[in-house]
């Protein structure tokens, strides 16, 4: 008995690590791509807004299931902070859109 609960414990061990090991991972990733998306933003580049929308969804399902696992409230804040981030840059970048449409309408308007 001793040994089955021993050799769980080093399993469950080795198991947390690689959870912690991957949860580093994709935080180091995110925060690599939030400075290129910050930068993007800064100058106007309209490339930048359906990949930062991507990026940030991607990561607020994971946020989602690490909620469904933990049931850490914290969770939920964070989560509902990313949707309105989502929510704020689609709607700057349908602005960009139709910033740049009138610009050109009016660059090709016969007078």
């Amino acid at each position: 008995m001793y040994h089955s609960s021993r050799s769980m414990m080093l399993c469950r061990s080795v198991s947390v690590e690689r959870q912690q090991a991957v949860r580093f991972d994709v935080s180091a990733i995110i925060r690599r791509h939030e400075r290129r998306f910050v930068v993007g933003l800064r100058v106007n580049a309209r490339w930048v807004y359906p990949l930062m929308i991507f990026d940030s969804g991607a990561f607020s399902d994971y946020q989602v299931y690490r909620f469904n696992h933990t049931h850490s409230i914290a969770m939920l804040p964070l989560t509902i902070f990313d949707a309105a981030i989502i929510y704020l840059t689609w709607v700057e970048w349908r602005e960009q859109k139709a910033q740049k449409q009138s610009h050109l309408a009016s660059l090709f308007l016969v007078r």
